[in-house]
């Protein structure tokens, strides 16, 4: 197993997410995860390097998807050493969601 693979499947364990089939490879179930009591899709990222680029392509799939099934759109990014786990550094896992949606949830 990847640490991409490893790292999906600790964070929603971690968040109480549901996972989709396959990490979202089939119809129906599209996206990573998701968390029916917060109305969240999930999209989850991961990688042992040092950054990662976040793609205008990540963002607008899972906004789709979200949008399809009533939810809020959300990417999680994770820094994981090789067996994907969280780095030690400070902040290694982060969650991405559109302004309006941060609006929202802090208003």
């Amino acid at each position: 197993m990847t640490h991409g693979r490893k790292s999906e499947k600790r964070v929603i364990k971690d968040i109480g997410a549901r996972a989709h089939p396959n990490s979202g490879a089939m119809r129906g179930a599209k996206s990573d995860a998701s968390m029916k009591a917060a109305n969240f899709r999930l999209e989850m990222k991961s990688t042992t390097n040092q950054m990662m680029a976040l793609e205008i392509g990540w963002l607008a799939k899972i906004s789709r998807e979200a949008l399809v099934h009533g939810q809020r759109p959300a990417i999680v990014v994770s820094f994981v050493t090789p067996d994907g786990k969280p780095r030690q550094s400070y902040h290694a896992e982060w969650v991405v969601l559109p302004l309006d949606v941060f609006k929202e949830l802090t208003a």
